[in-house]
């Protein structure tokens, strides 16, 4: 029964990573309301529970696991824009460039990271999880993310070759 439950949770985690969703819920006007107030809450409700239902799309486009295309396209969409809009072309040529890369990045880093806490759970050790989760809180700039990938990468690469050898 243990495998089953690790399996869901590491499916509910690889799900739970979402960001920047640009969830907006339509207004709703109504003048001279001269209703019951069943009705009313009625009404609202439905109308609510529509625009969630329309907005939902949205929800599953910032899913990480997938590569948040969502913000993928809002990179693209502010470089290609600025490419177009900026007085210099230089400018808009490396907003262009910048948010390409940014986007693309983001992806796999998303992905990446997705299936790493996924796997994490699967491991179904706590200390390793633990340890995983203090390490993530530590790193506070860019620069700290990049050289503790680097770090964690050769670390893996040589627990790999130990366990070949």
């Amino acid at each position: 029964m243990r495998p089953v439950k690790n399996m869901l949770k590491a499916v509910g985690v690889a799900l739970s990573n979402i960001e920047g969703v640009p969830f907006k819920l339509a207004e709703l006007s109504i003048r001279n309301v001269f209703c019951s107030q069943s009705e009313l809450t009625s009404r609202l409700v439905a109308h609510y529970m529509e625009t969630v239902i329309y907005e939902l799309y949205k929800v599953l486009g910032c899913l990480d696991i997938i590569g948040n295309p969502v913000k993928l396209f809002g990179h693209l969409n502010t470089g290609i824009s600025d490419l177009f809009t900026k007085p210099d072309l230089i400018e808009g040529f490396h907003s262009l460039a910048s948010n390409a890369v940014a986007g693309t990045f983001g992806v796999v880093t998303g992905i990446a990271s997705s299936v790493g806490n996924s796997l994490a759970v699967l491991s179904m050790d706590d200390d390793y999880q633990r340890k995983r989760r203090e390490e993530n809180l530590a790193h506070k700039s860019s620069g700290d993310e990049v050289l503790h990938g680097g770090k964690r990468m050769m670390a893996c690469f040589a627990d790999g070759l130990a366990g070949i050898i």
